[in-house]
């Protein structure tokens, strides 16, 4: 965004405006920024010194807010749809945190991994058991410059199929009223359309009527009264619709003084430290290769790592090392090698790839099953990469730890890895036993 702010790559008065809004309110942009404004919000955690920000709550201070007692300690956790045990760094930290909730309950398609924790599991429809509309994804331009849809498309789809007969399907914002019914809430459905303090137009909101759960339909006409271009014109179009919507960049304000910052001071102060680390000289020679991040196409998180279709009939996650990497550790692609970081150690199945640089291994996060037979044999359901991960040194905005190139071991397993006498299992144990006995940094949780 520096980079197009310097370079001017940003519309102009007078020129076509993209993400001219079908299903949100009309708006009309102008050649202008929005002004700075604070990120923080009003909510400070009792940990790792983070607060809420305009991105919400910060996930990473979660397990540690259920963990600690006292006033604000975190007792019932509703996921939608969310897979905490597979996507949070720490997993045997998270596994703690989340057995210990009063309440847990998983709304969800699959019986994942948290799921599998949970006081009560809901079955939610899947996407195609329920109606489908763009107005979410056109508003993700509130998330995020770039996001959404830059043209004005709009689609409406009914259910393609019904829940099988007999099933026992409830859709989450069911759920959720009729949990305010038996309380005796009065739900009210708002609209807001903008970033933070700034909205495109005017908030609304409407009292629901608690006598009845409303139809997600309905619920789609609510978000949609005031849309540029009619829900019911929408819906006309079964295949959905490029809307010839052309909107011109107005002029900028004779009393706006705002800028487009190019150099935010935080952001230089970091690029700064960063430019100053030696990283060749930082780097243990215990732990010689970097672990970086990797994209499997069928698979979203943990969405998918349960369908072996989806994964060329895999139902794991590889390691994928350079050739002269795989050499050099005398392995073969298929082989099942230990991946050791400071804090735990996995087990991944090799396979090779020549686009990586040499000294750096990638492996596909949300995948991993749990206990024993999961840690033992990679080949049942993959490998969870978070087991190496650790919340030591995390961004000060965002709590987000180091979640990749993390520095690890690699070797050869032991062929007793693979037997189901949990030799890997204990042998596992015994290095996060070492680890919990050896002089730790105070903010550390106990491996």
């Amino acid at each position: 965004h520096c980079l197009n702010s310097i370079c001017g790559r940003w519309a102009r008065e007078g020129d076509r405006a993209v993400a001219p809004n079908v299903l949100l309110p009309a708006f009309t942009p102008k050649a202008q920024p929005l002004p700075a404004y604070d990120i923080y919000g009003n909510e400070p955690m009792r940990v790792m010194g983070l607060r809420e920000t305009v991105a919400g709550m910060p996930t990473a201070a979660l397990a540690d807010e259920i963990l600690l007692e006292g006033a604000g300690q975190v007792k019932a956790l509703f996921c939608l749809g969310g897979n905490p045990v597979s996507a949070f760094p720490d997993q045997r930290k998270t596994e703690k945190a989340l057995r210990s909730l009063d309440l847990l309950v998983s709304l969800d398609v699959a019986l994942s991994a948290t799921a599998r924790l949970a006081h009560y599991v809901i079955a939610a429809p899947t996407q195609l058991e329920q109606p489908g509309l763009t107005y979410l994804t056109e508003a993700l331009k509130y998330s995020a410059i770039g996001r959404g849809f830059q043209n004005a498309w709009a689609q409406y789809v009914p259910a393609a199929v019904a829940p099988p007969a007999g099933s026992d399907t409830v859709i989450e914002h069911a759920f959720f009223f009729r949990v305010a019914q038996a309380l005796g809430l009065q739900l009210r459905w708002t609209n807001h359309h903008g970033m933070g303090k700034f909205a495109e137009s005017p908030t609304q909101v409407v009292a629901l009527d608690m006598a009845r759960v409303p139809t997600l339909d309905e619920l789609f006409e609510l978000a949609t009264c005031h849309s540029r271009v009619p829900l019911a014109e929408v819906k006309r179009y079964p295949h959905g619709r490029n809307f010839d919507i052309d909107v011109r960049v107005a002029p900028r304000d004779a009393d706006c003084t705002a800028r487009l910052e190019a150099g935010n001071a935080s952001m230089l102060r970091e690029l700064a430290q960063v430019r100053a680390e030696d990283h060749r000289a930082a780097r243990d020679s215990a732990f010689p290769y970097a672990l970086v991040c990797r994209r499997a196409n069928n698979s979203m998180n943990s969405i998918g790592a349960v369908l072996p279709a989806l994964l060329n009939g895999k139902a794991y996650n590889p390691i994928f090392l350079h050739p002269s990497d795989r050499s050099a550790l005398n392995v073969n692609e298929g082989d099942v090698v230990a991946i050791r970081s400071r804090y735990d150690t996995i087990l991944g199945v090799v396979e090779e790839d020549d686009t990586l640089r040499p000294g750096v291994v990638a492996m596909t996060h949300g995948f991993g099953a749990q206990g024993e037979a999961g840690e033992r044999n990679p080949r049942l359901a993959g490998s969870n990469v978070n087991l190496l991960m650790h919340a030591d040194e995390f961004d000060p905005i965002s709590g987000i730890p180091r979640m990749s190139a993390l520095p690890v071991a690699i070797a050869p397993a032991r062929p007793r890895a693979l037997s189901p006498d949990g030799q890997t299992h204990r042998a596992a144990q015994s290095h996060r036993s070492a680890l919990a006995a050896a002089p730790t940094n105070p903010t550390q949780a106990s491996p």
